[in-house]
């Protein structure tokens, strides 16, 4: 989707400044300083990493012949820029046992700090695709690298609620090796049958954006 500055400002309704980034980039913010995120230092510079922006159909949207990106806080939360999507890749991973691993995310997460996640769940970097997002969340997130053949896309939908708007793609992969990160507090295998019928986002205290898709996907088992 190719649009102007003011047709942006017109789709997000919000009067934004820009800055010109490098590789054709193009930064859409509503602070004074669009320069911001390159100012900071360490974990300061986490709310500012970039995000490429897409519309409802998962296409870039390109502002005066440049794709667009936000800052990672202005895409999160009850006060993000609305109107456009990011992109997640997720991967469940489960063993020859039919157990699906479930960690928690650790309590300084900006989102849904302290429950239980996706066994991989990564942000698409800039111009990243979503099946390399994947398989550097199994080196970042659970500290191994699988061989790109065992993930098998299941299922990719938008991921709509009160703290994002999201393209995700569903992954699984069948793997016995992970060591886990810093990014996760805890990690254990759950037997899938044990969740049929069961209110699984109780039973695991887990997110509530994947939950529908951790649902479909324990629901194939039936």
């Amino acid at each position: 989707m190719e649009m102007t500055k003011q047709e942006f400002e017109k789709l997000v309704r919000k009067d934004l400044n820009f800055a010109i980034k490098e590789d054709g980039l193009i930064l859409a913010t509503t602070y004074d300083n669009p320069n911001l995120g390159e100012e900071l230092k360490g974990k300061e510079t986490k709310p500012y990493e970039h995000f490429q922006v897409f519309d409802q159909n998962d296409q870039p949207i390109i502002v005066d012949g440049k794709d667009l990106i936000l800052y990672r806080k202005e895409c999160h939360g009850e006060k993000r820029i609305n109107g456009v999507y990011h992109r997640g890749g997720n991967a469940f991973i489960v063993n020859a046992n039919d157990e699906i691993l479930i960690p928690t995310r650790s309590a300084d997460k900006d989102l849904f700090p302290s429950m239980s996640d996706v066994s991989v769940s990564e942000h698409v970097c800039v111009r990243e695709s979503y099946f390399d997002s994947v398989l550097r969340g199994f080196q970042e997130e659970q500290g191994v690298s699988i061989e790109p053949n065992k993930l098998q896309l299941i299922m990719k939908v938008p991921v709509i609620d009160s703290e994002q708007s999201e393209i995700c793609e569903y992954y699984v992969c069948r793997t016995e090796t992970v060591k886990g990160s810093d990014e996760i507090a805890s990690q254990k295998w759950v037997p899938i049958q044990s969740l049929l019928g069961k209110n699984i986002g109780k039973e695991l205290n887990f997110r509530p954006d994947h939950l529908p898709a951790l649902e479909k996907f324990i629901s194939m088992y039936k």
